[in-house]
């Protein structure tokens, strides 16, 4: 079950790069499943605020501010 999927990340400072491959399934805030989306809440609330800011960062490429959003708080339920 899930697509296949491979991430990739370097640590520039450490020069070393990190890959993690094998199947996805995706849970968001709109997941109805009861056990995806207590995973959902649990990552969240677990999340510094910083690391929630940057989820509602602009895409690339798109202007600074363009797409900026109110962070919900780790007590928040998000939807």
């Amino acid at each position: 079950q899930g697509c296949p999927i491979e991430c990739c990340w370097w640590l520039d400072e450490a020069s070393v790069q990190f890959r993690i491959a094998g199947r996805v399934l995706v849970a968001t805030a709109r997941t109805t499943d009861p056990v995806l989306r207590a995973a959902v809440d649990d990552v969240w609330g677990r999340l510094g605020d910083s690391t929630r800011r940057q989820m509602f960062w602009a895409s690339p490429g798109a202007p600074s501010g363009e797409g900026d959003a109110e962070v919900p708080r780790a007590d928040d339920e998000i939807s």
